[in-house]
């Protein structure tokens, strides 16, 4: 590679004299065939993620409206009026690990669920410090703040992980709102536009904790945040199923290319 640090280049003589296996064009249309077929399972998965997502924002326009026009006189408040605490993660920069704890990055935060694969990993002792005064528990709720922002996920298992400042670590109070609904709340399209009209910058656009704890949100009753949540949850397994197969599905198309490329196929 050469060129600056901003945009680094592959050499024309590199690219000139790198050779690659070639099989017969017949062999090349039999493996091209296989390969469609796999890719197009992972977009039907993908495809069903989609759908879920779309029925979850329907019932929940469905219980409680838009919150843009609110229709329905909800109680509207700021969000950190229903919250114990709004923070971030860490803004240190920890020493790594070859294994132990996890470090999720916003990329973890995918289709509404924390995904825990990663390949940067820290101490006990250095998440110990890092959670030492806002512990990550089952019910908060994870909100992305920059580039893909505004993708939320629910803490559901009790496991240690740690996570970077691009993340907003939200604790519902939870006498005043659910953390399902919270979750939901902050995806809907009326809290969603708030929040691009809050977004600064160009490249990458951030949401500071401010403007996330200024949003304006309804605060229904808590039995009908709970009744939501109920129905979420099952539109939420079947979800997680899918998200499951999807990620089988990625590691054989990933498999399958690399036996096509190596002529294994």
């Amino acid at each position: 590679m050469t060129g600056s640090a901003g945009q680094r280049r592959v050499p024309k003589h590199f690219l000139e004299s790198l050779q690659i296996p070639l099989p017969d064009l017949a062999e090349q249309r039999r493996i091209a065939a296989i390969l469609d077929k796999a890719n197009a399972l992972r977009a039907k998965r993908q495809l069903a993620l989609t759908h879920f997502e779309i029925l979850a924002n329907s019932i929940f326009m469905e219980m409680f409206g838009d919150p843009s026009t609110n229709l329905r006189k909800h109680q509207v408040v700021q969000l950190d009026e229903l919250c114990v605490r709004i923070t971030d993660g860490t803004h240190q920069s920890p020493k790594w690990e070859e294994e132990g704890i996890p470090f999720l990055f916003i990329s973890n935060i995918v289709d509404g669920i924390i995904r825990y694969e990663t390949d940067k990993y820290i101490s006990k002792a250095t998440y110990q410090e890092l959670t030492r005064r806002c512990p990550i528990e089952v019910g908060d709720v994870l909100y992305t703040t920059v580039g893909s922002y505004g993708n939320t996920a629910v803490v559901t298992h009790d496991r240690e992980f740690c996570f970077q400042r691009h993340i907003a670590h939200i604790k519902p109070d939870r006498r005043k709102l659910d953390s399902i609904f919270c979750a939901y709340m902050l995806r809907s399209s009326g809290v969603r536009r708030q929040v691009d009209r809050a977004a600064r910058g160009v490249a990458q656009k951030t949401v500071n904790l401010h403007d996330l704890k200024t949003l304006r949100v309804f605060e229904p009753s808590l039995q009908s945040q709970l009744m939501f949540s109920d129905r979420i949850k099952t539109v939420a397994r079947l979800k997680e199923m899918q998200v499951r197969a999807l990620v089988a599905a990625d590691g054989f198309f990933t498999s399958l290319q690399h036996r096509a490329f190596t002529g294994n196929l």
